[in-house]
């Protein structure tokens, strides 16, 4: 795809299913983002996969309640 293309019919999602996608989806999303490049080639990138709802909640409140310098 045209990078001029892509830059112009860029859409954002507000709205999403409350469905899982499928194991074999999840996997080439995150292999994809695998090729992002880092600084100087760095390639400190971590994927965590979460799945069940409450587990992503608990992580979700814990990440809420450290110190947010960590994230900045």
């Amino acid at each position: 795809m045209d990078a001029i293309v892509a830059i112009l019919t860029r859409r954002s999602t507000r709205r999403f299913d409350n469905k899982i996608p499928n194991k074999e989806l999840i996997q080439k999303v995150v292999n994809a983002g695998r090729y992002v490049p880092s600084g100087a080639n760095s390639q400190t990138s971590h994927f965590i996969v979460i799945t069940n709802k409450e587990a992503l909640k608990e992580k979700a409140d814990g990440i809420l309640m450290t110190d947010r310098k960590e994230f900045i």
